[in-house]
């Protein structure tokens, strides 16, 4: 679940109460589908820097401004949101997915690459050791599979599968209830906040805020 904080103009959409926002991406960026999803009620398009890149977001901001422009003096404009990255904590690259049943031990391990056996499970945060205790959870892709601590070494950690399935490579990794000693604000966000004002998007969301 990612948190969310963005500024409001009354301005953009005072007369709507509810709002719908629709994450736009190589499916949905064209022109003639953004109009469907105008007319349908999307109020706001948002742009996921996750993925995008500064060139495919100008073209969706460039597909939204010709719509707005073409409605002009109407109360239907669509705000474009551009939603920041944040810090990002995944395992690390995989020929193939790894399965894994509940009950198994494997090991999470910060070493680089070319150290890790093929039974560890890479990850690529260097804090991961000191952050979590014995006993702490571990999730990946999104909760979908969870480890338990069960002990800790310099460099590698031996969990438990608490719930299974297959792990590939660059799944998302979260620490429940842990402080991770990561900037809230990465230089890549910097650069596509940056982008972002400078193609005057209405709103600009936070990742992982804090406090």
């Amino acid at each position: 679940c990612k948190s969310i904080n963005f500024l409001y103009y009354p301005d953009i959409m005072k007369f709507t109460r509810t709002k719908i926002i629709c994450t736009i991406g190589p499916a949905s960026s064209k022109i003639s589908i953004l109009k469907k999803l105008h007319k349908s009620g999307m109020n706001v398009a948002r742009i996921n820097m996750s993925h995008a890149t500064h060139e495919s977001a100008k073209e969706i901001i460039d597909s939204i401004n010709i719509i707005n422009s073409s409605n002009a003096g109407s109360n239907s404009r669509i705000g474009i949101l551009l939603d920041t990255q944040g810090p990002e904590i995944r395992t690390g690259d995989t020929s193939l997915p790894i399965e894994l049943e509940v009950g198994d031990e494997v090991t999470l391990t910060v070493r680089d690459e070319t150290d890790v056996e093929t039974s560890s499970i890479k990850v690529n945060y260097k804090g991961l050791i000191e952050s979590v205790s014995v006993g702490s959870q571990i999730t990946v892709d999104n909760g979908l599979i969870n480890f338990k601590v069960l002990s800790k070494e310099s460099e590698t950690l031996l969990c438990k599968v608490i719930h299974g399935g297959k792990i590939g490579s660059k799944r998302h990794v979260n620490l429940p209830g842990v402080r991770i000693n990561m900037p809230s604000i990465t230089t890549k966000d910097i650069e596509d906040i940056e982008f972002g004002i400078k193609h005057n998007v209405d709103f600009i969301a936070a990742s992982f805020v804090r406090s």
